[in-house]
């Protein structure tokens, strides 16, 4: 996001619309070409961990299969520039494929550092891909060949991100090995295969599916508005995401060890913390998204603040990552990628119906509703599976509806000051933290229930006396 921002204050609204673009090409270009490759190390790093001979033997496996899968999602992010009429010329087109290269590089390490839970690592990635990119941008002069010095400098970044880490996984995978299974092995591809079309598909459904579709309807300029929102959007979510990155492979190891109940339990907790986080976190985007653009991106993306407040109502659907985790677990991905198709055929559909309508906050209002609706599913799916205790779906209901009604009163009244939208936000993050009901909470009310009735009985009185 940080990056983009630098980026937007760098080159012209159409510009920055097409840079956007292209990097959700680069994006979806790795993905398409990756087979599975994330998906499988994030869980089989994690579940394997107990065993470092059969983890260096799926290392050296999946390492040559990330290595191809980076070169082809190199070459697919060029075709798709030019069949979508890009026109950068061959120079623009080579180091493109360089940066899309790089870029999937650094994808599968960040992957398979999860698996291996260094999250240490993945945000000293982070933070040197941000510095390296931005002290670029605030040094390269302005000048015709943007696109193409744009391209190598986010190249450069991206591979100095993919640089971090690569002791960490090779000291793994050059250890003494000892081979798994060929019944390991099926499950492993069998798992790999359902999770590449899940990522594939939630792509569109929680990231930025609709992009192609906006940038039909409105053009680069629409898009680049788009985007602006979509990067707070996007920030919000890795914000949201942050605990549960860093414990889904926990639960990982946790079903791999069989301990069903401890699983369930710890992410039904998760998905309550959640809850608050992600409501907390989309009603300060609701409330103060102009004021938040302008600031970033500059006066001119101002007006796109409307467009984030709807697309933060889409950020209470990653509450369920948990449950969603364990039931892509129990079902091998199955269930991910059932959701995940049923979510890309809603969005689309929604988005050819709303934008022409509504244009840009159209899009937005297409994705929450989507989102919302997967999540409403996957909460339901969970409960069925493992009972009422695994998912609370009116927790999820209690803050959507919180963050909806925010919405609703800035959008009436638009002329609210900042310090009146304060005091909404402080009303409104206090009834969240009231109304939603943990596991543990209602166990403490129960038992706070149960002191009650003990006290009014008859020989209470009698002691009191």
């Amino acid at each position: 996001m940080t990056v983009l921002a630098f980026v937007a204050r760098r080159i012209s609204h159409s510009g920055f619309g097409q840079f956007t673009y292209i990097q959700w090409l680069i994006d979806t270009a790795i993905l398409v070409c990756s087979f599975g490759t994330t998906g499988a190390i994030a869980r089989y790093a994690a579940e394997l961990g107990q065993n470092p001979a059969q983890l260096a033997s799926f290392l050296r496996h999946w390492q040559r299969w990330a290595a191809l899968a980076s070169l082809f999602g190199g070459v697919a992010a060029v075709i798709g520039s030019w069949v979508t009429h890009i026109e950068l010329g061959p120079t623009g087109y080579a180091v493109l494929f360089v940066w899309a290269v790089c870029q999937g590089v650094w994808t599968m390490q960040t992957a398979a550092l999860t698996g291996c839970q260094r999250f240490d690592l993945i945000s000293l990635a982070n933070v040197i891909f941000a510095l390296v990119a931005v002290v670029g941008l605030l040094l390269l002069p302005p000048s015709e060949e943007w696109p193409v010095l744009l391209f190598g400098l986010i190249a450069i970044a991206s591979a100095s991100g993919a640089c971090v880490g690569i002791a960490v996984i090779n000291g793994r995978a050059t250890r003494l090995a000892s081979d798994l299974e060929e019944s390991q092995w099926r499950a492993i591809r069998r798992y790999a295969a359902n999770t590449w079309v899940t990522a594939l598909l939630s792509s569109f459904v929680w990231s930025r599916g609709e992009y192609p579709l906006v940038r039909a309807i409105v053009g680069d300029g629409g898009l680049a508005h788009y985007a602006a929102a979509m990067a707070f959007f996007a920030g919000g979510a890795q914000l949201v995401m942050l605990g549960v990155s860093g414990v889904t492979p926990h639960l990982t190891a946790l079903w791999g060890q069989q301990l069903t109940e401890s699983t369930i339990t710890t992410a039904r907790r998760i998905m309550d913390l959640q809850l608050l986080i992600c409501g907390t976190v989309a009603l300060g985007l609701a409330l103060f998204a102009a004021e938040i653009l302008e600031i970033t991106f500059g006066s001119g993306y101002r007006d796109a603040g409307a467009t984030l407040s709807v697309l933060a109502l889409g950020l209470v659907a990653f509450a369920v990552s948990a449950p969603n985790h364990l039931l892509q677990l129990a079902t091998n991905a199955g269930f991910s990628r059932n959701a995940a198709v049923a979510g890309v055929v809603l969005l689309l559909t929604l988005t050819l119906a709303f934008v022409p309508m509504l244009e840009l906050i159209g899009a937005g209002l297409a994705r929450s509703v989507t989102m919302l609706s997967v999540a409403l599913v996957t909460a339901g799916m969970t409960r069925s599976k493992w009972g009422s205790r695994s998912a609370s779906i009116s927790n999820l209901v209690i803050a959507a509806g919180l963050v909806s009604g925010a919405i609703a009163i800035v959008t009436w009244r638009p002329d609210l000051g900042l310090l009146e939208r304060v005091i909404l936000f402080a009303v409104c993050v206090s009834l969240l933290g009231l109304l939603i009901r943990g596991v543990n909470r209602e166990r403490i009310v129960q038992t706070a229930r149960h002191a009650i009735n003990l006290s009014k009985a008859p020989q209470a009185r009698t002691s009191r006396a």
